[in-house]
């Protein structure tokens, strides 16, 4: 399989940061490209009910640049943390929205062979409570999806 664009779905954490060195590694040997992308929840997506607060969807308001400028800064923050080697080898993007949706709608229009994500392991009450991207991506994206633990 040859990998020419590959999509890693981070969420700053340490498993993050295997999936990226993962992907690179994958990247390198068929001359591929890296992109990473953090998504940013807003919480109107999570809780309907603060519409009044954040706005309908569409519309233009200064919570959601703080929200866009909030996700930045720690993506930013995250990134100062990996090798310079890594740095170089990946181009870095910063979305706001559902973090499967915005993953898997990414991945399908631009064309990505594969998706890495790097993931907690959580199973039982905590898997079921807190929900996992990962799992919803698998389910349902159009390319491979390679997880790290």
């Amino acid at each position: 399989m040859k990998l020419n664009k590959v999509l890693v779905a981070s969420d700053c954490s340490e498993h993050s940061k295997a999936a990226i060195e993962a992907a690179v590694s994958l990247a390198a040997l068929s001359g591929g490209k890296v992109d990473v992308l953090y998504v940013a929840p807003r919480p109107v997506d999570y809780y309907p009910l603060d519409e009044w607060i954040w706005g309908k969807e569409g519309e233009e308001h200064r919570l959601d640049d703080r929200v866009a400028q909030l996700a930045s800064e720690r993506f930013e923050a995250f990134l100062a943390t990996l090798s310079t080697d890594i740095r170089n080898a990946i181009d870095t993007r910063v979305a706001t929205g559902v973090p499967y949706d915005v993953i898997v709608s990414s991945a399908k229009d631009s064309g990505y062979d594969l998706i890495v994500m790097g993931t907690h392991g959580r199973t039982g009450v905590s898997r079921v409570m807190l929900g996992s991207v990962a799992e919803r991506v698998v389910r349902m994206a159009t390319c491979p999806v390679l997880t790290v633990r």
